[in-house]
């Protein structure tokens, strides 16, 4: 019985770690995203952390983004928490520009898969574009407005909020992170409910 359990052991730690193999195959070298993330690159590190299949090289997942990505795990969740906040739009435009979140924040309406719309034109996210995706961008941030309106409402807002949560919840590694994720959250709930007009009757 111990023989037969001590196979399937082995047989699942080879399973894992041919699975992690193949996510690590597809990226060549992880360590490129420093320069620049894909969606693609995104999405392989965003269902790494979620299968767990990382575990596999007996690291926990900060010690994996430091030694397989060349990444800090702060950074990689960002990344990740990028992908499911924005999309991949979001990065398709990052691979031609460099753009921050608060500047997507603004370009979001505007961007879909068939491109940047500016100025009644559609721009299409290619690096020969570049030129005038760069003009747009700057643009925007010197406060002019884009065909769609770019002020995010409180629904836009309250996702936003949602997915850091998530992110942040996602990234626990130890019984202390709970603690202090609980606490902020608190303590941000009693400063907005301190906001709160009085009740008149």
């Amino acid at each position: 019985m111990a023989k037969k359990q001590t196979d399937m052991d082995i047989r699942d730690a080879k399973e894992e770690g041919v699975a992690l193999g193949r996510r690590l195959g597809h990226h060549d070298a992880f360590h490129a995203i420093a320069s620049r993330c894909s969606a693609a690159d995104a999405e392989s590190l965003r269902q790494l952390r979620e299968s767990g299949d990382y575990k596999a090289s007996n690291l926990n997942w900060g010690e994996f983004c430091r030694q397989y990505v060349g990444l800090s795990r702060q950074y990689v969740d960002r990344l990740i928490q990028r992908l499911e906040e924005f999309g991949p739009n979001y990065f398709r435009l990052s691979e031609v520009v460099d753009v921050s979140p608060d500047t997507y924040r603004l370009l979001a309406p505007a961007v879909s898969d068939a491109g940047l719309c500016f100025e009644g034109q559609t721009i299409e996210l290619k690096p020969e574009n570049r030129k005038q995706i760069q003009s747009a961008v700057e643009t925007v941030r010197g406060g002019s407005r884009l065909k769609q309106s770019a002020t995010p409402g409180f629904a836009a807002a309250f996702k936003r909020l949602q997915a850091a949560i998530l992110a942040a919840e996602r990234s626990i590694e130890k019984p202390g992170d709970r603690l202090e994720l609980t606490g902020e959250l608190h303590v941000e709930w009693q400063r907005i409910e301190a906001k709160r007009p009085p009740y008149r009757r």
